[in-house]
Protein backbone atom coordinates (compact mmCIF):
# COMPACT_ATOMS: atom_id res chain seq x y z
CA UNK A 1 0.00 0.00 0.00
CA UNK A 2 1.73 3.26 -0.78
CA UNK A 3 0.42 6.40 0.85
CA UNK A 4 0.48 9.87 -0.43
CA UNK A 5 -0.01 13.07 1.74
CA UNK A 6 -2.39 15.73 -0.27
CA UNK A 7 -1.77 19.29 0.94
CA UNK A 8 -3.96 22.18 0.29
CA UNK A 9 -3.75 24.19 -1.79
CA UNK A 10 -4.87 28.17 -1.56
CA UNK A 11 -3.76 29.77 -4.67
CA UNK A 12 -5.89 28.81 -7.11
CA UNK A 13 -8.51 32.01 -7.93
CA UNK A 14 -11.69 30.72 -6.45
CA UNK A 15 -13.58 31.64 -9.05
CA UNK A 16 -11.56 29.71 -10.98
CA UNK A 17 -12.02 26.54 -8.69
CA UNK A 18 -15.93 27.01 -8.47
CA UNK A 19 -15.93 27.64 -12.35
CA UNK A 20 -14.36 24.00 -12.51
CA UNK A 21 -17.00 22.26 -10.24
CA UNK A 22 -19.92 24.56 -10.02
CA UNK A 23 -21.08 23.94 -6.62
CA UNK A 24 -24.37 23.90 -6.15
CA UNK A 25 -25.96 25.26 -2.59
CA UNK A 26 -24.32 24.66 0.62
CA UNK A 27 -21.48 23.16 -1.09
CA UNK A 28 -17.64 24.47 -0.65
CA UNK A 29 -14.75 23.75 -2.94
CA UNK A 30 -11.43 22.82 -2.04
CA UNK A 31 -8.73 21.90 -4.01
CA UNK A 32 -5.66 19.14 -2.53
CA UNK A 33 -2.42 18.50 -4.43
CA UNK A 34 0.99 16.85 -4.00
CA UNK A 35 3.82 16.30 -6.56
CA UNK A 36 1.64 13.20 -8.71
CA UNK A 37 -2.21 14.11 -8.35
CA UNK A 38 -4.73 17.50 -8.42
CA UNK A 39 -7.69 16.58 -5.98
CA UNK A 40 -10.81 19.34 -6.42
CA UNK A 41 -13.76 18.91 -3.93
CA UNK A 42 -16.76 19.76 -3.48
CA UNK A 43 -18.51 18.87 -0.05
CA UNK A 44 -21.35 19.26 1.66
CA UNK A 45 -23.36 17.83 4.34
CA UNK A 46 -25.91 15.69 3.36
CA UNK A 47 -29.68 15.75 3.94
CA UNK A 48 -30.65 12.45 4.17
CA UNK A 49 -28.69 9.46 6.60
CA UNK A 50 -27.61 10.30 9.96
CA UNK A 51 -26.21 13.45 11.13
CA UNK A 52 -22.67 14.45 10.59
CA UNK A 53 -22.74 12.63 7.12
CA UNK A 54 -21.11 14.26 4.17
CA UNK A 55 -21.58 14.28 0.27
CA UNK A 56 -18.32 14.52 -0.91
CA UNK A 57 -18.03 14.86 -5.50
CA UNK A 58 -14.88 15.96 -7.41
CA UNK A 59 -12.01 16.14 -10.43
CA UNK A 60 -9.02 13.97 -9.69
CA UNK A 61 -6.04 15.23 -12.12
CA UNK A 62 -2.30 13.55 -12.78
CA UNK A 63 -0.13 17.03 -12.57
CA UNK A 64 3.31 13.97 -12.46
CA UNK A 65 5.38 14.25 -15.99
CA UNK A 66 4.44 10.43 -16.34
CA UNK A 67 1.11 8.49 -16.82
CA UNK A 68 -0.19 6.89 -13.39
CA UNK A 69 -2.56 4.15 -13.07
CA UNK A 70 -5.54 5.47 -11.38
CA UNK A 71 -6.56 1.68 -11.22
CA UNK A 72 -6.46 1.40 -7.63
CA UNK A 73 -6.57 5.15 -5.52
CA UNK A 74 -8.18 5.09 -2.01
CA UNK A 75 -8.43 8.40 -0.30
CA UNK A 76 -9.08 8.64 3.27
CA UNK A 77 -10.73 12.18 3.85
CA UNK A 78 -11.09 13.55 7.44
CA UNK A 79 -13.56 16.18 8.13
CA UNK A 80 -13.27 18.34 11.07
CA UNK A 81 -14.04 21.18 13.26
CA UNK A 82 -10.44 23.35 13.44
CA UNK A 83 -12.26 25.18 16.41
CA UNK A 84 -13.77 22.73 17.91
CA UNK A 85 -9.59 20.36 17.26
CA UNK A 86 -7.95 23.11 19.45
CA UNK A 87 -10.02 23.70 21.89
CA UNK A 88 -10.08 19.64 22.47
CA UNK A 89 -6.26 19.56 22.24
CA UNK A 90 -5.76 22.31 24.86
CA UNK A 91 -7.81 20.34 27.42
CA UNK A 92 -5.48 17.96 26.69
CA UNK A 93 -2.93 19.71 27.75
CA UNK A 94 -4.11 20.69 30.81
CA UNK A 95 -5.35 17.71 31.97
Amino acid sequence: MLLAKCEKDTSPEPKQLQGDLKPQGEETVHRFVNPYWQLDMAIRKSTEGKGGEFVVRGKLKNVSHRRLSVGRIDFLLSLFDPARRKASQRARRRG
